[in-house]
């Protein structure tokens, strides 16, 4: 960012740079960081990079970097044996405060969410619902009705809302993140998607894709790679609040090798990108290229939940290689051993990792507590496809498994059948029968599954 003020500041405005650099890009540009490390090491390479550019900090000067958690609001205290950390956070929360043009960011993407304070939990409830009009011409509510809604919880979702919630307050101004690209088509962020649309007037999208997760390959076959280290797909997303500009939303896809993707960020602007404007639609507003005649066509057929009222997705072990095993000697004789031992020499014995929100070793412990072990919870698992094993069942949730879904599967050790159908792919669509318990992965690759009782 400081390179490109510089770019814009030489030519005629060189002579004026330092009085720019002192009187606004000292001033008006703040980061916020809530690692020590990475808090140290930006003031330390701004501070160089600025002086490397003949106009070194003098004085009291300081980069407007805070060592702050952006999620949540803090009320400043006073700490008598660290005062410059109390000013550290008086002076990071009047910045939040304050209203902001242009957000830009990376921010972490994790489902497993720390940023749990009442805040940004009371602020993410605005994605948690669609407005629609009734009959009376009145907007009202209606709730995504979503089983598992965790993924509004992941922290990118946090930063895009909390800086939404910036732009809403000011008249004009911009947000451009690289984040995950789930929202764009995943049902669970349709609320999100919906609130976007009406903060902004225009949203653009640049879909990096490489999701390695989803085995992504680019349209002609060939492989595409991720611009990070990681498996999950990404999006750089502007979203651009202005009045009197056309309304829309537009998107881009990039594919391809990681090089390719890094030279076109490099040598194109927004100008010279191809841009596709979409026509995002009640009810889910999907940010894709659609064509909606054939969507329209589709949509008069039954839906399978109508049909089907007794749905849920798959099972969720949490640990499989605890959970779900190929014979029924080796299921008992890991499920009373992992029963009998200490939960820390569990954890090991069975190489279980951390604990996690909705699975932890006292509580599967707990589980089989309950009653005493025996060969009669053992039950049959369509694991993958032409892939059945066994699992030890007890219907808890939040116990030996996650989520059992034993709303459904109570019907499924018995004698019934069920269709297993996926809400949403990337592959070829498929279906399948069980006339047993099914795993959330016993389709695609990807996609979870959901079980549906005939």
């Amino acid at each position: 960012m400081f390179q490109r003020i510089f770019d814009n500041i030489d030519g005629p405005e060189a002579g004026r740079a330092d009085l720019i650099v002192r009187g606004h890009l000292l001033k008006n540009v703040f980061g916020f960081e809530y690692l020590i490390a990475p808090y140290t090491i930006a003031h330390l390479k701004l501070s160089q990079y600025l002086s490397d550019q003949g106009h070194p900090l003098k004085g009291n000067e300081r980069l407007q970097v805070f060592l702050t958690n952006t999620l949540e609001p803090i009320k400043p205290q006073a700490n008598f044996l660290l005062p410059a950390i109390s000013a550290e956070v008086e002076a990071a929360q009047t910045v939040k405060d304050r209203e902001i043009l242009a957000i830009v960011g990376n921010p972490p993407y994790s489902g497993e969410s720390k940023n749990k304070g009442p805040w940004i939990r009371a602020a993410i409830g605005g994605y948690k619902f669609t407005l629609e009009t009734n009959e009376a011409g009145l907007e009202v509510r209606k709730a995504l009705g979503e089983r598992n809604p965790k993924w509004l919880n992941d922290d990118y979702v946090k930063f895009i809302r909390f800086a939404q919630l910036k732009m809403d307050a000011v008249e004009e101004g911009v947000v451009g993140v690289i984040t995950n690209h789930s929202w764009l088509d995943n049902p669970t962020f349709r609320g999100m998607r919906q609130s976007l649309m009406r903060s902004f007037e225009q949203i653009y999208v640049l879909d990096l894709h490489g999701n390695a997760k989803k085995k992504e390959r680019a349209p002609d076959g060939s492989k595409d790679e991720n611009v990070f280290d990681i498996e999950q797909g990404v999006a750089i997303s502007l979203l651009v609040k202005k009045e009197n500009v056309e309304r829309g939303v537009w998107r881009a896809d990039w594919w391809g090798k990681r090089l390719a993707k890094y030279q076109a960020g490099a040598e194109q602007t927004m100008e010279t990108v191809e841009w596709q404007k979409l026509e995002p639609r009640a009810p889910d507003f999907l940010m894709l290229v659609q064509d909606y005649d054939e969507k329209a066509r589709y949509g008069t057929g039954w839906k399978v939940t109508d049909i089907f009222p007794t749905n849920s997705v798959g099972i969720v072990t949490a640990r499989d290689n605890l959970c779900i095993h190929f014979d029924e000697v080796s299921l008992m004789k890991t499920v009373r051993d992992f029963a009998a031992l200490d939960p820390e020499a569990a954890r090991q014995k069975y190489q279980l990792g951390a604990d996690v929100r909705d699975w932890k070793v006292m509580w599967a412990q707990a589980d089989l507590s309950r009653q005493p072990i025996s060969k009669s919870s053992v039950q049959s698992l369509f694991y993958r496809p032409f892939d059945s094993r066994l699992t030890y069942y007890t219907g808890h949730s939040r116990g030996i498994h996650c989520y059992p879904r034993d709303d459904v599967m109570s019907h499924m050790i018995r004698e019934n059948v069920g269709i297993i159908t996926t809400r949403i792919t990337k592959d070829d669509w498929s279906a399948s029968v069980t006339d047993t318990l099914a795993a959330h992965k016993s389709g695609p690759r990807y996609d979870i599954r959901a079980s549906r009782k005939i």
